[in-house]
């Protein structure tokens, strides 16, 4: 197969898949990473679209995210030690608030593995998964509309049952960071 032509199958899977990896694709046309890589990178060069990462690349979506099980799977070093720092600030019965985030799903890795009792309120369905068996755990999810994008639950319904709920710690991520305008997020809900 030309090398053209690799390329235009990797655009094709990216609007298809939204993200793609060296490894499976490496194996599936049957060249070197170093060639996938290379594909990548010029991809990336033509179309500010597709963003290369460690091990792959995605193609930018309307809500500016990355696919959940990408970003579930990315930048683990990174995550695993924000989630180390995050959980050494916790103290038994705490009242801890943690968003849908990747981030805080390694977070609740972590808690679920200690014998910390605590309350943790979350809209994330994987933090609501993996804390779920539990026993030292109190759970209060935070309703709404559900959105396989971040796997949660978000809107005025979320919004409302946070009402009234407050926490001793809460644990965040964003999308951005301005030094004019703080911490961003790229969507309302």
């Amino acid at each position: 197969m030309l090398s053209v032509d690799r390329q235009n199958d990797i655009v094709q899977r990216l609007f298809k898949d939204k993200s793609v990896s060296v490894a499976s694709l490496s194996s599936e046309y049957r060249v070197s990473a170093e060639t996938i890589r290379r594909d990548l990178d010029k991809l990336c060069s033509k179309d500010p679209m597709i963003i290369r990462v460690h091990g792959g690349a995605y193609r930018v979506t309307p809500d500016g995210d990355p696919p959940y099980s990408f970003r579930e799977s990315s930048r683990v070093e990174e995550k695993t030690r924000i989630a180390e720092a995050c959980f050494h600030r916790i103290r038994e019965g705490d009242f801890v608030f943690m968003d849908s985030s990747t981030t805080t799903l390694y977070l609740s890795k972590l808690i679920a593995a200690s014998d910390l009792h605590l309350t943790v309120i979350t809209n994330g369905l994987g933090i609501i998964n993996e804390l779920s068996k539990c026993k030292n755990i109190d759970i209060l999810g935070v309703g709404g509309k559900y959105t396989d994008a971040t796997h949660s639950f978000v809107g005025n319904t979320a919004f409302s049952g946070l009402s009234g709920l407050y926490a001793a710690k809460a644990f965040v991520s964003c999308s951005g960071i301005d030094l004019d305008f703080g911490i961003t997020h790229n969507s309302d809900d």
